[in-house]
């Protein structure tokens, strides 16, 4: 039985504040990729010193994104922390502070729209950059099983990669980051502030 898609909501404004830090965000992706992980090889993964993606992870448990996983650790001083999911999160329209968490993604955003090929980790000859921009009329019902498609897509790659990672550590593989918005089209300049719109 296939496992169901399960990120999980951003629902208080600690976690908001704690995602917000970009550092943080990277720290959590690199977590979830590996499914779990000690603040060393996180920080050598990451290129950051150890002691700050220390203070980052007990920063990203306080906010209750992350929780450490003492059956994993080889002794007592040994702390390995594990992500809520693996599934990554999700924000909603009740997401206390949405600005604050969206900011480093909409920067993301612009480098790739800008083709900013230097902003992002990896060589440009051996990753992929793309922004992919699509309408289509649907119905709500349509618009959920478009987003169930993709979000069961979303999971069986992670799985797919994370187990990819795990069998051969040896190959370089950047961080990637997805970010699937769907919604409505938004209405018109016109419509909203009586405001002239430029073409």
């Amino acid at each position: 039985m296939a496992k169901e898609y399960q990120p999980f909501e951003v629902t208080e404004v600690a976690m908001m504040r704690a995602l917000a830090h970009p550092v943080r965000q990277q720290i959590l992706a690199e977590l979830v990729s590996r499914r779990q992980g000690r603040a060393a090889d996180l920080a050598d993964a990451l290129e950051l010193p150890a002691n700050s993606v220390s203070f980052h992870l007990r920063t990203l448990a306080k906010a209750g994104l992350i929780v450490e996983a003492p059956e994993l650790a080889r002794d007592k001083r040994d702390r390995v922390w594990k992500p809520l999911s693996t599934d990554g999160y999700t924000l909603t329209d009740s997401s206390p502070g949405i600005p604050m968490v969206t900011a480093p993604v909409m920067r993301w955003l612009r480098a790739l729209f800008a083709g900013d090929d230097a902003a992002f980790l990896g060589e440009k000859d051996e990753t992929v950059h793309v922004v992919s921009v699509s309408q289509g009329p649907m119905t709500k019902e349509e618009a959920q099983e478009f987003l169930d498609e993709v979000n069961e897509l979303i999971r069986r790659r992670g799985e797919r990669l994370r187990d990819a990672r795990d069998e051969d550590r040896s190959v370089a593989r950047p961080m990637y980051q997805t970010v699937f918005a769907l919604g409505p089209l938004l209405r018109s300049r016109r419509e909203t502030d009586g405001s002239r719109e430029k073409a």
